[in-house]
């Protein structure tokens, strides 16, 4: 148990320094990037590592509403807001919503293809889908429900312009690896590729 154990330390040492070696930043723990972390990290801390050259946006939900007079519309609600740092290819969420401004905290990271980060078993942009299976495990399709991990289809706005659609997988240690493209249910996963990896 004791020699399976240093095998694995030292298979992630080798990972680690080999993607140091390549200019790639170890997500360490696949929860750190550059000391920073979800539910732990401010604003403040942010600055701090990244330094000031971001792009503030805004995080924005819309609603579909049935008005009393019968008549149907929408509204919106800005929850939080994002600090994209283009150059690094890495976005910062925080929530703001409900939250003193000292307890708001980093709700999510997302690693563009720029980004240059591996995840602690290896992963990174461009890898397969089915590299993460190997390394992180199946999924378990025989499940109706979401049992995690999974993979499902999502769409979001982007600032006004066209939808973009998604598939990703979502893996229980707060992991999210993201293929551009819509979900088929008929498809083979295996042949994706991770565009992008996203943390929350």
């Amino acid at each position: 148990m004791l020699n399976l154990m240093r095998r694995i330390l030292l298979f992630l040492l080798c990972a680690a320094f080999a993607a140091a070696a390549n200019g790639q930043t170890v997500l360490q723990g696949d929860s750190l990037y550059r000391g920073l972390q979800v539910g732990k990290s401010t604003f403040k801390d942010i600055k701090r590592v990244m330094g000031s050259g971001y792009r503030k946006g805004k995080m924005i939900r819309h609603f579909h509403a049935l008005w009393r007079n019968g008549s149907a519309g929408w509204y919106q609600i800005e929850y939080g807001y994002t600090l994209e740092y283009k150059k690094a290819g890495v976005q910062f969420a925080i929530e703001t919503a409900k939250k003193p401004e000292n307890q708001q905290t980093i709700t999510g990271i997302h690693f563009r293809k720029k980004a240059s980060v591996v995840t602690a078993k290896g992963v990174s942009p461009p890898n397969t889908f089915a590299d993460v299976f190997s390394r992180y495990g199946p999924l378990d399709t025989t499940q109706s429900r979401r049992v995690i991990p999974y993979a499902y289809g999502w769409s979001a706005d982007r600032g006004g312009k066209k939808e973009k659609r998604y598939t990703i997988l979502r893996y229980g240690n707060g992991m999210r690896f993201v293929s551009y493209g819509p979900r088929s249910e008929a498809e083979n996963l295996n042949t994706r590729r991770v565009d992008e990896i996203w943390l929350d």
